[in-house]
């Protein structure tokens, strides 16, 4: 798997192995786990990176978590910060080299999308140097914009959710794109099952404002909260019979100032004790 870490025991292990790659009964394909793009390219290799490391490992507690470990202090660590990872990521692509990365911990994979100022001269000044490496009397002019594709809009909801933390699992995720180009999303999102109504409308408030940053083109986001492991219970549905008494419980909700409309009401009778399922449309929540 790994033959040496060349930013702290040197390039010996790998001088060795491709002088004699060629001698092997096996077919090796080497990655050096650096970010010298140059001297991935001066030994000929199409590929950079392999056990390049943004995080540590679970076991040793060291990978780049969202939430604290459960049986030890702190997140983890990160080894390198998005700018310098978007840099590395832009040039070796500029290179034409395939990038191997080790990820393991949910925010060293969920990083941000935007660049820096600083990075994004960078990146610009890469371009131009690589250009005209090519075509020394070339007069260029590097501009860097913003891209968005489609598809990438439900990966970045993802990874907002992950820097977020809090929701267990993220799932049907749907994008609806209105005539006036904004945004209407829809998604389920999974908590502890044993977690109260109001730490779940927080942690629903938190999801939702963590989004709208990310994608401020959002109006309107519906997030459906479900338990990580529903408990079972037997129970049978009692709505039809009790017609009155739904009506009087969908008149309450519909009270409230922040419901906007009362969708459904489900009466269901568990141990000769009903119990109500409301599912209710509500404006933004204040704080």
């Amino acid at each position: 798997h790994e033959m040496a870490i060349p930013h702290s025991r040197g390039m010996r292990d790998v001088e060795v192995m491709l002088a004699q790659r060629g001698q092997l009964p096996v077919d090796v394909i080497p990655y050096v786990a650096t970010t010298d793009i140059p001297l991935v390219m001066d030994l000929g290799l199409p590929r950079i990176g392999g056990d390049l490391s943004l995080d540590g490992s679970i076991g040793a507690r060291t990978a780049h978590l969202s939430e604290p470990y459960a049986d030890n202090e702190g997140t983890g660590a990160r080894y390198l910060d998005d700018d310098d990872l978007a840099e590395f990521l832009h040039n070796a692509h500029l290179a034409g080299l395939q990038v191997g990365l080790h990820v393991i911990g949910d925010a060293a994979i969920a990083t941000g999308r935007m660049l820096s100022v600083e990075a994004a001269t960078a990146l610009v000044k890469g371009v131009t140097a690589r250009a005209r490496q090519v075509l020394p009397r070339l007069d260029l002019a590097v501009t860097v914009e913003g891209q968005e594709q489609p598809g990438d809009i439900v990966e970045r909801i993802h990874a907002a959710a992950a820097r977020n933390g809090g929701v267990r699992d993220l799932h049907n995720v749907t994008v609806e794109r209105e005539a006036d180009g904004s945004l209407h999303l829809t998604m389920h999102a999974k908590l502890p099952a044993n977690q109260d109504v109001a730490t779940a409308s927080r942690t629903s408030r938190d999801l939702e404002r963590t989004i709208r940053n990310e994608l401020p083109e959002v109006t309107r986001i519906d997030i459906h909260l479900e338990p990580m492991e529903p408990e079972v219970v037997p129970g049978r549905d009692v709505t039809a019979r009790n017609e009155q008494l739904a009506a009087r419980i969908r008149k309450v909700v519909e009270s409230h100032p922040e419901v906007r409309r009362c969708i459904d009401v489900e009466l269901s009778d568990r141990d000769n004790k009903i119990y109500a399922h409301v599912v209710a449309e509500v404006g933004a929540l204040n704080g």
